[in-house]
This record gives C-alpha cells, structure tokens and sequence, in this order.
C-alpha cells in the first residue's frame, strides 16, 4: 500500500503534465476552442 503522501504526489505530477500537455496542443493551435470558430465563420 501506498502512502497517502505518495499518492498526492503521483496525482498532482499527473495534472501537470496534462495542464503542460493541453497547454501545447493550444500553443500549437491543435486545440480548438467553439467560441474562436464562432468568431471566425
């Protein structure tokens, strides 16, 4: 079993790398938002 420290630690390492993830792809414009597409018909 794991310690509950460890386990925050593991969590909190994973939403960063998603934040860092998702940050990119928005850098790179991969990610697509509905209200840009709105401005843009």
């Amino acid at each position: 079993m794991t310690a509950p420290g460890d386990l925050q630690q593991a969590l909190f390492l994973r939403l960063k790398s998603d934040a860092s993830l998702s940050a990119l792809l928005g850098g790179a414009g991969l990610l697509e938002r509905p209200t840009d597409n709105a401005a843009f018909p």
